[in-house]
């Protein structure tokens, strides 16, 4: 075994007293800095480089809200393609000066698609006291975002934005459509 030891250059160098060996000590940290720094460089992997901004609901301006309820529609049924419109309409005369805060409304607008029918088109202005609700079809299984006129169980239904196999897309539309409700009839 001492010939094999000594045909590695290191070893003999040693032996001969040409080198000095480290201290036991310090080798033994620059070996577990070394791992560290390996192991801590591999932690990104996998993971994106640019997070995406997660902006909250609640902070975001209602062409936001539009975008990201467009894509929870996308993701809601695959039989059935929703796509939201939201548009600000200026009324044309107003009839008297307490008509002038309501110079500016929105409108939402959708269409929707469903495999091997025609596009269906809506559209309804977001006024205070509207509502988004989710309610369950237990026919179908899937959950439904429909407009209310107002708040409570008697409200009545204007109608279905969203259908879903999801609760969680149904839930994420109905805050979405709420929030824009909000902000439009604080106009």
């Amino acid at each position: 075994m001492n010939r094999w030891l000594d045909a590695v250059p290191a070893v003999r160098q040693l032996r001969e007293g040409r080198e000095r060996p480290l201290p036991v000590g310090p080798l033994r940290l620059m070996v577990v800095v070394a791992a560290a720094a390996a192991a801590l460089q591999g932690c990104g992997d996998g993971y994106p480089q640019d997070d995406s901004d997660q902006t909250s609901p609640f902070d975001m301006t209602n062409a936001q809200r539009l975008s990201a309820l467009n894509i929870v529609a996308a993701q809601a049924l695959r039989h059935e393609r929703t796509r939201f419109e939201l548009q600000a309409s200026v009324p044309g005369a107003l009839k008297s000066a307490s008509d002038a805060r309501a110079t500016s409304h929105c409108l939402l607008g959708w269409h929707r698609q469903r495999t091997g029918a025609p596009t269906i088109t809506q559209q309804h202005r977001l006024d205070a006291g509207m509502d988004a609700v989710v309610a369950h079809d237990p026919a179908s299984g899937h959950f439904e975002v429909h407009l209310v006129e107002g708040t409570g169980p008697d409200a009545r239904r204007l109608a279905v934005l969203l259908r879903s196999a999801s609760w969680t897309h149904a839930t994420q539309a109905d805050l979405l459509v709420q929030l824009m409700i909000r902000d439009c009839a604080a106009r």
